[in-house]
């Protein structure tokens, strides 16, 4: 009986807070697909000068990266870290946030090392790794909260207070990139047994910076590094595409991001093919199961191709402004202030959470979860 109580009263608020978020504008929940692509800035990454920053123990670009976002990183209480209803698991990375050999949460670009062969060369490549910001992000497209949108500028940008966890993004981005963290997010102001997982993170292009006529912290670190041409280089979106394109053909090599997904705002140079790239980094995993890697670069990564998420993200739009609405609904009423309004111990919130632990995981498994438990 508690059980259903908990979920009347469940439903009552969030009708509730639908209803005031409605009344405070739904049209501005929905999110911002895409910005004027001739104003969208861009990266380009030469892998033909890039040697992960040999002279230090860690790439600048990484430890630029965490020094300028690790005031955004998250912080959750031991008690708001549970597992995600109905599964029996959840992702807690706080005891590896020190890692930088990866992405995580706490970490939100790293440099893969892979040695490739190609035309009887062996070449060892240094590889930056973080978001894409695509022209028209798939993950904003199907985020069912609409929490991910696209800043002036093409920064993608996951706002943590409307993010709820759910990992859609990480599930249809082609690079797996989005990383979650368990205990912290507007889930807990509203009902944490009931929904929610944490937030998800990732690079936003220090969109902050952007807008004050600087340059994203890592390229600016990359580029400061003495004696070397810098590998990373920012600038109008149309200019990155066409040094790129310029630099592959002066070295008879490659160019990645430039119509992957639609066209992101990274465009990798390399003198092998990014096909021979993607088996080189799954092989290392093959070699040494602890040296799997979890990013590739997929050679048609395209998902709104297929015609079920185009579907669903047609159908999506609008239940995101509404999802946008009962959270701005939510925390004008002010409901359950994060961090003071705990379940009741004795009442049907701790059978919730006692049932929850004995759902089957229906989301996306694999290193991700591996890797942060």
């Amino acid at each position: 009986m508690s059980n259903n109580m908990n979920r009347r009263s469940f439903l009552k608020r969030i009708g509730a807070a639908a209803a005031v978020g409605s009344a405070a504008g739904l049209a501005q929940a929905a999110p911002a697909l895409a910005a004027p692509p001739e104003k969208n800035m861009g990266i380009l990454v030469d892998l033909t000068k890039c040697d992960g920053c040999s002279d230090v123990p860690v790439p600048r670009c990484v430890t630029a990266c965490k020094t300028e976002n690790e005031a955004r990183f998250p912080e959750p209480r031991d008690e708001d870290v549970q597992d995600y209803w109905p599964q029996t698991k959840h992702e807690d990375w706080r005891s590896k946030r020190d890692l930088k050999t990866t992405l995580t949460p706490y970490n939100w670009t790293f440099v893969q090392k892979v040695s490739v062969e190609h035309d009887g060369k062996v070449h060892d490549l240094n590889i930056q790794r973080r978001c894409m910001h695509c022209d028209n992000p798939t993950c904003a497209a199907l985020c069912p909260f609409g929490a991910i949108g696209k800043k002036p500028g093409g920064a993608v940008h996951i706002s943590p207070d409307s993010c709820m966890g759910g990992a859609k993004c990480r599930t249809v981005c082609p690079w797996d990139i989005p990383q979650r963290q368990a205990g912290v997010g507007v889930y807990l102001k509203l009902l944490p047994h009931f929904a929610g997982g944490g937030v998800m993170f990732k690079c936003d292009l220090c969109f902050t910076r952007m807008d004050n006529g600087q340059m994203p912290a890592c390229v600016e670190a990359c580029q400061s590094r003495p004696g070397r041409e810098a590998p990373l280089t920012f600038g109008p979106r149309k200019d990155m595409v066409g040094l790129a394109r310029a630099r592959a053909e002066e070295i008879g090599g490659f160019v990645y991001g430039d119509t992957e997904n639609g066209g992101t705002g990274t465009f990798y140079v390399s003198p092998v093919p990014f096909d021979k790239v993607s088996t080189a980094l799954k092989g290392k995993g093959e070699e040494n199961p602890k040296k799997k890697e979890r990013f590739f670069f997929p050679t048609d990564p395209y998902p709104l191709r297929k015609p079920n998420l185009l579907a669903e993200a047609t159908l999506v739009a609008p239940v995101a402004a509404v999802a946008g609405a009962v959270l701005a609904g939510a925390k004008t009423l002010g409901m359950g202030k994060a961090g003071t309004e705990r379940p009741d111990p004795e009442s049907g919130e701790k059978a919730a959470t006692d049932i929850s632990r004995e759902g089957n995981s229906q989301g996306k498994t694999g290193s991700d979860e591996e890797v942060a438990s």
